[in-house]
């Protein structure tokens, strides 16, 4: 086939194509939008949780080895 050919063959399929397709067609793909919406949603909430509990636990660890040995060996079990 020549590229006219194809040409010809990809219009008359993009002619037959009825407005109340596409708007069926959008109103089908719409839902699949407001859910990846939603998805970006909960991953970024995620994130945040995640980001918060690193920084928690790197201030933890931090207090903990800003004590000498000595200190940390001092102290009653627990504490």
């Amino acid at each position: 086939m020549t590229v006219s050919a194809i040409h010809q063959k990809l219009s008359k399929e993009v002619e037959e194509v009825s407005n109340e397709e596409l708007r069926e067609q959008s109103n089908r793909s719409s839902p699949y939008i407001k859910i990846a919406g939603d998805l970006w949603v909960i991953v970024a909430m995620i994130i945040m949780i995640s980001a918060v509990t690193w920084l928690a636990l790197a201030v933890s660890a931090g207090d903990y080895f800003n004590h000498s040995k000595a200190v940390r060996n001092a102290a009653v079990a627990g504490s």
